[in-house]
């Protein structure tokens, strides 16, 4: 979705199917920093914000997240 050089991989519409149908379906996702922010629209600066994004994902698309 986005490299970890901040360019964007997918158009917009495309982020959300993933949102809404593929993520879904998948047992684990693996977010980089900047995809793991996009997909819940806060910046994440610090280790104690990383560990707030991924149980925020988890609940969010009811997967594991690494």
């Amino acid at each position: 979705m986005i490299a970890t050089t901040g360019d964007v991989l997918l158009a917009p519409d495309a982020i959300k199917i993933y949102e809404r149908e593929l993520f879904l379906l998948a047992t684990l996702i693996t977010p980089n920093l900047d995809e793991a922010a996009r997909l819940l629209g806060d910046p994440i600066r610090d280790l104690a914000t990383m560990h707030c994004a991924a149980r925020a994902l988890a609940k969010k698309y009811g997967t594991a997240v690494y």
